[in-house]
């Protein structure tokens, strides 16, 4: 259901990575009706990051670094046939105080095995906060404050709807910042 994975030294050798964790900031968005609403996105206060959505140079690097092990990791839980269809990167930045409450990545207003639903997730720490920031699954019972190289990859759906398991918030920094990569995969998974 949650697979975590350390070491990922040399992405974060790489001054690519080092020039993300420089650049700008716009502040954060949701869809609270779906990504593929017509509503489109809004700031709110559900969510208080900043955000940085891949361009063309992000998208072509982090898949040229991280692809693969996205793939591996999602294999390695039971995860063998995706649609590659997904999302751009994400780059999440929690300045103290900053949070994204509880959640799922996934929408419940889409549904089927077959759907264009946000079946899989993948979190990459970047840079952790001094203290606070963890990433929190309370149906789980779980409360990770994984180090920077760590990869967390998770199923959102179990039977073509969200899984309420993977509820999860992103908890404020009390002591630095906190900085992530989100990128989701849409559409439909096959078990083992």
């Amino acid at each position: 259901m949650l697979h975590i994975q350390r070491a990922f030294t040399e992405v974060f050798a790489s001054g690519f990575v080092k020039s993300i964790l420089q650049s700008e900031f716009r502040p954060s968005t949701i869809y609270p009706q779906g990504r593929d609403s017509t509503a489109g996105a809004v700031q709110d206060p559900f969510r208080t990051s900043g955000e940085k959505v891949g361009g063309i140079l992000l998208e072509s690097g982090m898949e040229r670094l991280l692809g693969g092990k996205v793939r591996v990791a999602a294999e390695s839980f039971g995860v063998h046939d995706y649609h590659e269809e997904t999302e751009r990167w994400n780059v999440i930045k929690y300045e103290e105080g900053q949070e994204f409450k509880l959640h799922t990545d996934c929408w419940d207003n889409v549904k089927g095995e077959g759907s264009d639903q946000r079946v899989l997730t993948a979190l990459i720490v970047l840079q952790q906060a001094n203290e606070g920031g963890e990433t929190i699954f309370p149906n789980l019972g779980l409360s990770i404050r994984p180090p920077a190289g760590t990869m967390l990859v998770w199923h959102n759906t179990s039977g073509g709807a969200c899984n309420p398991l993977l509820v999860h918030a992103g908890m404020p920094p009390q002591n630095g910042t906190k900085i992530v990569m989100t990128k989701w995969y849409r559409g439909r998974m096959t078990y083992e």
